[in-house]
């Protein structure tokens, strides 16, 4: 694939894609990109440090973990997709799942293809919130029924005891009544 037809390759996927040179600057972003952070164009985005895009990016770290063996991936075992911190152009963090690979045209390059995951996590977020107030609403609803079945068990002791009242009163007003 030549340099055109990987510009129009980048251009054409729906996920961040940056590409990072060998010293940490960005060499080449999609469309997706500049969405994403915020940017009008490309050229605003080309050459700066990756640090200025990703929090706590730190390539050493990066080329520690494994060599950059040409058309493969950067972790071996599996380790490929991480989540990182993006920052858009105005500082906001945006937490994104990240593939870590080579370059196909300059395999000392590295390619970050991320996508925003900042809605899973309020998702996340929210049905976790959800899940909280279920489970108090499902022990307050616990107690309640424990209460509801002490006060029907109280109601219902009350109708005895008044049904025994009447059952002795009247053989009682009976013998009253004889006795005047």
């Amino acid at each position: 694939m030549n340099v055109d037809e990987e510009k129009n390759f980048l251009d054409s996927v729906i996920d961040s894609v940056i590409a990072v040179d060998k010293e940490g600057k960005v060499r080449e972003v999609n469309q997706a990109t500049l969405n994403l952070l915020g940017y009008k164009k490309k050229e605003e985005l080309i050459m700066l440090p990756m640090e200025k895009i990703c929090n706590n990016f730190s390539l050493k770290g990066l080329r520690d973990k494994t060599p950059l063996p040409p058309h493969q991936n950067l972790w071996c075992g599996g380790l490929a997709e991480q989540e990182l911190m993006y920052l858009n152009k105005d500082g906001k963090e945006i937490p994104v799942s990240v593939n870590i690979s080579s370059r196909v045209s300059s395999p000392e390059d590295i390619i970050f293809m991320a996508r925003d995951v900042s809605k899973i996590k309020d998702l996340i977020f929210d049905l976790t919130q959800s899940q909280e107030e279920l489970r108090t609403s499902y022990a307050e609803l616990e107690v309640n029924k424990d209460e509801l079945v002490r006060s029907e068990k109280l109601a219902y002791t009350g109708r005895i005891a008044a049904s025994i009242a009447h059952e002795i009163r009247n053989p009682l007003t009976n013998v009253s009544m004889s006795v005047q």
